[in-house]
């Protein structure tokens, strides 16, 4: 069971998008929803690809923007 897996290893609860999607509502109720929103935008970038440079720099500027300045 995935629910069983996410007690033995953070990193599999945020590997499954149930994990971390009860994550994100457990962080919202604590107040905390920018930690995980943060994260999920970083993942988000590392999956453009390094020749859309456009893309790369208003991720990164999204990124920077919204949860660094």
């Amino acid at each position: 069971n995935s629910v069983l897996s996410w007690a033995v290893s953070f990193e599999k609860l945020l590997e499954d998008p149930s994990g971390v999607a009860y994550f994100t509502a457990f962080l919202k109720s604590e107040v905390s929803a920018e930690n995980i929103l943060f994260w999920k935008a970083c993942e988000k970038f590392r999956t453009i690809p390094a020749t859309s440079l456009d893309e790369l720099k208003a991720a990164a500027l999204s990124i920077y923007t919204t949860y660094l300045s």
